[in-house]
């Protein structure tokens, strides 16, 4: 078979000569037959293009959407890209990915972000975007909010075009993707796939060419390995040379590693259905390698680990990740952080990591390679795993760039009659990918609605449609009157004469992301109750949980066996017998055992003590979650989600159906339960922002009598840190500044690098809230900490004021060899609101301190700030005016070695008024 090189591409004119030499760089030389496939066609189709590429994992289709992308950013007018992912993690990873490339390697310095909701991105910030990463649900909310964004989009790349068929949210793509055709046809697509076997129905539906290759770029040895005789079962009829154990032993799969580890020292992935799993079999063979002593490269004490690795919710977990990475080892589930899940892939992508566990968190999209794939199970959760996971998931095995050698995938089998059960997975397609609109449709039939389309418009566009394409018109008709109906019948929609209209709930409705029938039956469970009986938010948030339509995942509270005790009776003193009577099921005591726990939560229980006292009125041993700390990471987010999203529908819909003081209360639980903290302290929650602050800490902040950011800021670093101790103390007030307004960040970076200086804090803290002599008094501390770090030459004083606590003035400040005078003016508290510093005040400062050369000059630094007959008078002589922020933004820049403190000199040689802040040094 015939070689294809990048090099060739090159010669051919199908890629520009500085991709190749990056590329080249990265020891990505030869190419599969997808690639130059890929590359020949957006060399032919330059103008436009509709393509989708399927071919499996490891056969390099990500270079061919870089290069795409490349093309569509250099080279054309309407330049921007969006990419498209199914996840937020693969969104970061991609984001990173495409700054490493574009700008850092290349130096395009284009305008790179991800777009997943996570962090707020304005209209006007996305506009500025060259290339934008969103997740599905994100696309779909532009599309219909921003139309101007999607209108200068040159091209769309779909990563994982497969996730169409994805039961719950694969609908989300496919009408994102039936939008640009009908709507924007004009926009170029680029599909990418390993696992769609269906790829004609996929070609129909977007009526685009395909490109299709069953090659990767380095072979697989597919194997299952028997734990029950330690025998193997290779795909391939010819054995594969590899030397795997063949002895048995009781912890079978750690020494099946150890001996993969001593051989070839390359990395292992390893699959697990559960996250419990996965942290247990990554903690054992930790244990293990410690034993052989294997090499470790990690030398982090569990301190510093505790500084960069903090994770949420549980610092427990933390502590099984130290113990861990000791050996080389880690784990990876969707319970982790952001910031930890981005640690983790980094440390195995630099080899600090040589075996990572995971769930199926990582079997989509992120390219984290290995030499060795190894399936501990065959499920995914408590399904089995699909043909399309395992074929992306095995294929992670053997990634050029990062191992130049055959992947190999085992498969362990507890069995015989396992192995020929994992057999199949060789055997068989993957999974048709099938549309699931009409398990969708209500909320689909709303936004439409929403669009002032007509019955006919609406046919129409669902047979333009993956579904419209794969089913029968007369179903699809049928189908959509059937759900249409429902949504007139639930007060959604009206229809007038042979067209739709949207009424204001379907309007609401359509805006959040709740289905139809969660809207119905919350509205249903919430116009009934009564904020005045007993115990309501118990069994408020009882009967949400307990609605059909509630997203629990893996996490309702299993009965085994249940048992009413006497003390139950009190928790129903407001409720009649029907009421009582509709709780007394396994179904929803279930429900009420977690809102009981979720109420603790909301409340400020710490974990440990819950889990301890759970559900005292109902006898001990009779409920069991698959752990606490996986309900506060999915139900938890989940029931506030849905709380939030549904007081939002409530507050433009409902007023008429639902009482405002009950709207009002589930307001403020559904923030409670959010943050784990009580009301009345929730404003120390936006903490919580740094992923850093966990529950914990805050709950030891509460602790210690603090209820409020003002109160937090009224104490200062030094008393926090007398209350708590100094690792919290720094936490909080390096956070501080990002999550108040922006008018107070600069004074609190003030306060605490203060605080590190040596400074008196009390007067800069006066400062933020009052005026008078304390502002002259900090005024003067902040100079005498500038002369003491080395950053002012000489500081001196009238000898009137000398000893004065309060001094009016500084009459002396020197900078290598230039003086200035500088006059302290500010308004009192009374004053401060509506009056400024006119010119009356600098002109008494100007006859304070006549003489004044090129080298001695006056300036003021006054509070508020100064009117335009100050700034006039300053002008004409030659004075210098500086506000209270624009002095304290310069402070403290200075202080975080942002600027030079040169700058100084060069503000204090203008005239008139400066502005200066932290936003535009430069």
């Amino acid at each position: 078979m015939t070689t294809n090189t990048i090099l060739e591409a090159f010669e051919k004119d199908w890629i520009s000569k500085d991709l190749c030499d990056i590329y080249i760089s990265k020891k990505i030389e030869n190419l599969s037959e997808i690639q130059m496939q890929g590359l020949e066609y957006l060399a032919q189709n330059k103008s436009h293009f509709k393509v989708v590429i399927n071919s499996p994992t490891g056969s390099g289709k990500t270079l061919i959407a870089e290069v795409a992308a490349y093309n569509q950013l250099i080279r054309r007018e309407k330049n921007r890209v969006a990419y498209l992912v199914p996840y937020k993690a693969l969104a970061t990873q991609k984001s990173d990915d495409f700054h490493s490339l574009f700008n850092d390697s290349l130096n395009l310095g284009l305008n790179i972000n991800e777009i997943t909701g996570d962090e707020i991105i304005s209209p006007q910030e996305a506009l500025n975007l060259d290339l934008a990463i969103f997740t599905y649900e994100m696309f779909d909310y532009y599309q219909r909010n921003y139309s101007s964004f999607i209108d200068n989009l040159g091209l769309v790349i779909i990563d994982e075009l497969d996730f169409i068929g994805e039961e719950e949210r694969g609908f989300i793509l496919e009408i994102s993707l039936t939008r640009l055709k009908i709507n924007h046809s004009q926009i170029s697509l680029l599909g990418i796939s390993a696992t769609i076997s269906n790829s004609d129905d996929i070609q129909a539906w977007l009526g685009c060419d395909l490109l299709v290759s069953e090659q990767r770029l380095l072979p697989l040895i597919d194997i299952i390995y028997n734990l029950s005789d330690c025998s193997t079962t290779f795909r391939d009829e010819e054995e594969i040379e590899l030397e795997l154990p063949k002895t048995l032993d009781p912890r079978i799969l750690e020494s099946l590693l150890v001996e993969l580890l001593e051989k070839y020292n390359q990395p292992i992935l390893v699959f697990c259905s559960t996250r419990k799993d996965v942290e247990s079999l990554s903690s054992s063979l930790s244990v293990k390698l410690k034993t052989k002593k294997f090499e470790n490269t990690f030398s982090k004490t569990e301190d510093e680990l505790a500084d960069i690795f903090p994770f949420k919710p549980s610092r427990r977990i933390a502590r099984i990740m130290k113990k861990c990475l000791s050996s080389r080892t880690a784990f990876h589930h969707a319970g982790l952080g952001k910031l930890q899940r981005k640690y983790i892939e980094k440390e195995y992508s630099s080899g600090n990591i040589v075996v990572m566990f995971s769930t199926t968190s990582l079997s989509t999209g992120l390219n984290l390679p290995a030499r060795f794939v190894i399936f501990n199970d065959m499920k995914k959760g408590k399904k089995t795993l699909s043909i399309s996971d395992y074929i992306r998931i095995s294929g992670r095995a053997g990634r050029p760039g990062y191992v130049d050698e055959s992947g190999v995938s085992i498969m362990i089998a507890n069995r015989s009659i396992d192995v020929r059960r994992n057999a199949d997975y060789w055997n068989r397609l993957p999974e048709s990918v099938i549309s699931t609109i009409p398990n969708q449709s209500l909320n689909i039939l709303l936004s439409l609605i929403s669009d002032s389309l007509s019955f006919p418009e609406i046919v129409s566009f669902y047979k333009e449609t993956l579904w419209g394409k794969t089913e029968d018109e007369v179903i699809i008709e049928q189908k959509l009157t059937s759900d249409l109906t429902a949504l007139e019948r639930s007060k959604l929609v009206e229809k007038k004469e042979d067209s739709y209209y949207i009424l204001p709930l379907g309007e609401a409705v359509g805006k959040e992301l709740l289905e139809v029938p969660t809207v119905i039956e919350m509205i249903n469970v919430l116009s009934t109750l009564d904020t005045n009986k007993t115990n309501w938010k118990l069994f408020s948030l009882a009967k949400i949980l307990g609605t059909s339509t509630f997203d629990w995942g893996n996490q309702r509270p299993r009965i085994y066996r249940l048992k009413i005790v006497p003390n139950l009776g009190k928790l129903f003193s407001d409720f009649d017998e029907n009421e009582r009577h509709g709780f007394l099921n396994d179904k929803m005591v279930s429900s009420l055992a977690a809102a009981m726990y979720i109420l603790q939560y909301a409340k400020g229980v710490p974990e440990e003590e819950i889990e301890a006292s759970i559900y005292q009125d109902i006898e001990s041993g009779r409920y069991a979650f698959w752990s606490i700390t996986e309900m506060i990471q999915n139900t938890v987010p989940k029931l506030s989600f849905t709380l939030r999203s549904f007081i939002r529908i409530a507050k433009s819909a409902l007023e008429d159906r639902i009482e405002a003081s009950l709207i009002e209360e589930l307001e403020k639980l559904s923030r409670s339960i959010y943050s784990g903290v009580p009301y009345n302290c929730i404003s120390l929650s936006v903490l919580q922002r740094n992923p850093v602050i966990d529950r914990e800490v805050l709950l030891q902040i509460i602790k210690t009598g603090y209820t409020s950011i003002e109160s937090l800021i009224d104490s200062g670093p030094e008393k926090l840190r007398e209350k708590t101790n100094q690792y919290v103390s720094d936490l909080i007030w390096r956070t501080l500044p990002f999550v108040t307004k922006k008018q107070d960040r600069d004074y609190i970076k003030a306060i605490y690098l203060a605080d590190t200086k040596g400074m008196d804090i009390k007067p800069i803290r006066q400062l933020i809230t009052e005026t008078g002599k304390s502002f002259e008094k900090a005024v003067v501390e902040i100079f005498k900490v500038l002369h003491s770090i080395k950053i002012l030459d000489d500081i001196s004083f009238p000898k009137k004021h000398e000893g004065d606590p309060n001094p009016e003035c500084i009459s002396s400040i020197s900078v290598k060899d230039s003086e200035y005078t500088i006059a302290i003016e500010c308004k009192s508290k009374e004053d401060l609101k509506n009056k400024v510093i006119g010119q009356s005040k600098i002109r008494e400062a100007d006859t304070k301190f006549p003489e004044r050369n090129e080298f001695k000059r006056l300036v003021v630094i006054g509070t508020p700030d100064f009117d335009e007959t100050a700034i006039s008078y300053a002008e004409e002589r030659d004075i210098c005016l500086i506000n209270v922020d624009t002095f304290i933004s310069i402070v403290v820049q200075i202080l975080e070695e942002n600027i030079d403190p040169e700058m100084l000199v060069t503000l204090f040689q203008k005239s008139g008024k400066i502005n200066f802040s932290s936003e535009n040094v430069e």
